[in-house]
């Protein structure tokens, strides 16, 4: 069981507008992992082992750049799968040994190729695609974990869920669990920049299956690194933790939405790879 650990954001450094709501998330970076993507692989992996369709020893595939690679080598591993990832052909060299030191198979690709490139592997190649880019119903396991572990400790019903989109299961899948009356919020980067893991969901598609519809985001923001949270850390109830660039967008959309509706106070932000300082207070 990957444990939970909802935190309250309370840093003086944020925007007024913001110190006046009660902003939630989670310590998503503690996972074993290091990231939110571990309610999505180890639960589907577990089911499909289950049901037949995956067997030990099998190979599971997928095409990443960083947090789901990871999460699939890591539990993989100790699943006794095998891994195969077709990842950038200009990954950082720590990721590159992390994922091989937990034994899995590396495809360096060209970005302007690899989707293809790993098509052409599907058709070829008999294995267990994990497809997080295609498959809607992923979105699941995030809904039910915020059911399970989310849903009874942020009463009463929040008023948004906000959240950078890579493919956009964790932010639908906890806003199904939570039901905020402003429904789910995006924050995305401007066309003009790229931050890692995340896309502009406009600009961006991953075709006609894409895992997030325009239609089921009720408000989406663009926002310039400019406007980004300009610290790395933040302080909480349980002390500091580390936040990443696409959190610091989060918080740029949630000040941005709590501009635009002053009614709304009370916010959950997901997370992906919030983890506590260290030397942090506890």
């Amino acid at each position: 069981m990957i444990r939970t650990l909802l935190v309250r954001i309370q840093d003086e450094r944020l925007s007024e507008s913001l110190k006046s709501r009660q902003l939630w998330t989670t310590l998503e970076g503690e996972n074993p992992s290091g990231s939110i993507k571990d309610r999505m692989v180890l639960p589907e992996l577990l089911q499909a082992l289950k049901s037949g369709s995956l067997r030990v020893g099998d190979c599971v595939s997928e095409i990443s750049a960083g947090s789901t690679a990871l999460s699939l080598a890591h539990y993989c591993q100790h699943l006794n799968l095998k891994c195969h990832l077709f990842v950038p052909n200009s990954i950082a060299e720590p990721l590159k040994e992390k994922l091989t030191s937990l034994k899995a198979t590396l495809t360096l690709c060209d970005p302007q190729t690899a989707y293809q490139e790993y098509e052409d592997f599907l058709k070829a190649n008999k294995l267990f695609a994990f497809q997080q880019m295609q498959r809607a119903s992923l979105r699941s396991h995030y809904k039910t974990w915020a059911q399970e572990h989310l849903l009874h400790k942020i009463q009463p019903t929040l008023d948004a869920v906000i959240g950078a989109v890579g493919t956009g299961h964790s932010l639908l899948g906890i806003s199904e669990a939570l039901q905020p009356h402003e429904g789910a919020i995006s924050a995305e980067p401007i066309s003009s920049e790229k931050t890692d893991g995340v896309r502009n969901i406009k600009e961006t598609r991953f075709g006609a299956n894409d895992p997030c519809p325009l239609n089921f985001i009720n408000k989406r923001y663009e926002i310039s690194q400019t406007d980004f949270f300009p610290h790395h850390q933040i302080m909480t109830n349980v002390g500091l933790i580390t936040i990443s660039d696409s959190f610091r967008m989060t918080l740029a959309a949630a000040q941005k939405f709590s501009e635009e509706v002053p009614s709304a106070k009370r916010l959950f932000l997901v997370n992906s790879h919030g983890r506590r300082t260290e030397g942090g207070f506890s």
